[in-house]
Order: structure tokens, then sequence, then C-alpha cells
């Protein structure tokens, strides 16, 4: 499943043609049953995103996270 979410509004971008693309890239490397998630935001808020999860206080044109965390689950409870 690809998802793409659009929060920018500086750039009218064709979502038809990027689904498109991205899905022809999953399936060309083999990794059509993958997820594939999208956000695309400006420049501020990748800011804020690189200064919280990178510690560099500037914008980058790509961050990179896993779509799936696996969660480990403790065998007793936690109380």
């Amino acid at each position: 499943m690809i998802t793409i979410i659009n929060q920018q509004q500086g750039l009218w971008l064709p979502m038809r043609v990027i689904r498109y693309q991205l899905t022809g890239i999953l399936r060309q490397t083999r990794y059509g049953d993958w997820d594939l998630g999208v956000y695309m935001v400006d420049s501020v808020y990748m800011q804020q995103l690189n200064r919280t999860y990178r510690n560099k206080d500037k914008p980058t044109d790509i961050l990179s996270f896993p779509f799936h965390e696996v969660a480990c689950i403790p065998s007793s409870p936690l109380w």
C-alpha cells in the first residue's frame, strides 16, 4: 500500500503521477507487496523534524523512518 500525504502548499504536485511512479519503483525493485509512506512537508516543518530526529537545525531534502516499528512485548506485566 502506498500512502501519500501532502502537507505543504508551496508547490502543486501531480499526485497521480507520483503514485504511479512509486508503484513502478516498488514493482521494478520487487518490493511491490511492501508498504510505502511519503509525507510531503514545507521547509519549516522539515527543519523541525531534522532537529528533533537528527539534531541538525536546518532543513533537508529527505528523512526516512521505518513505516512499522517492531514492538517488543514483555513476557510479564510491567506493574
